[in-house]
């Protein structure tokens, strides 16, 4: 017998030496912007939250319940980025050298990257979504207001 469901887990990405180190996976209740930022609100040392939407499958037998991704469904994984969303033109402009960014971004097809609140830049891709500091700041605010 088996059952299924869609589940949502967040974890938070923190700055590594060469790549992105990742926290531990939590579930939450609905697929928000709101949601998934909620527990990480107080944590400034992150970069990007990554939400990953997927189907699990509830198998029983002989008395057994365990859950799994169900791999015949797809998975979606997007982010959540807090920093500043960055064209070409913008890169340029920047103090510093950039031309190994401005090369990935021309060879990828990359309109625009994000630099983290961390100073790391990223690409954004698909559904990624960027807030800045003071849009992450009034997300906090109102969840104080609304707590208080």
């Amino acid at each position: 017998m088996s059952s299924t469901e869609i589940r949502h887990h967040v974890r938070p990405m923190y700055p590594g030496s060469f790549f992105p180190e990742e926290g531990s996976s939590v579930r939450i209740d609905e697929d928000t912007d709101v949601a998934a930022l909620a527990r990480y609100l107080d944590d400034d040392q992150w970069f990007c939250i990554e939400v990953t939407t997927a189907q699990w499958r509830r198998w029983t037998s002989d008395g057994m319940e365990k859950w799994m991704v169900d791999a015949d469904q797809q998975t979606t994984r997007r982010r959540i980025y807090v920093g500043d969303r960055l064209a070409v033109d913008d890169i340029e402009a920047l103090d510093g050298q950039h031309d190994i960014l401005l090369a990935n971004m021309r060879g990828n097809g990359w309109d625009h990257v994000v630099r983290t609140r961390r100073g790391n830049f990223q690409s954004i891709e698909g559904d990624d979504v960027v807030y800045t500091a003071e849009e992450l700041a009034a997300l906090a605010g109102a969840r104080d207001g609304a707590s208080a």
